[in-house]
């Protein structure tokens, strides 16, 4: 699957393409027709580059998304109120 760290706030216009193993910096914008490539850090508005993934870097973000979905699964019961059985 796709390895993505879509910072918070972050923008991805419709036609802008964001490649795998890639992070946008929280509030960056990617206009239509931009693109994100494959193991690489973008920030800003308008996106820009800034760094090149480390092998260590791309495996935390799947990492972070594996405890988040952990997470997700375990709580998913708490916060959302189910309707009555009948």
């Amino acid at each position: 699957g796709n390895i993505v760290d879509l910072g918070a706030g972050s923008v991805v216009d419709e036609g802008a393409l964001v490649e795998n193993k890639t992070k946008l910096a929280p509030g960056t914008y990617v206009a239509a027709g931009g693109r994100i490539p494959t193991g690489e850090h973008w920030a800003g508005n308008p996106a820009k580059f800034v760094s090149k993934l480390s092998d260590d870097e791309i495996d935390a973000i799947k990492q972070a998304a594996e405890d988040v979905h952990a997470l997700a699964k375990e709580i998913k019961y708490e916060y959302i109120p189910l309707p009555d059985a009948p």
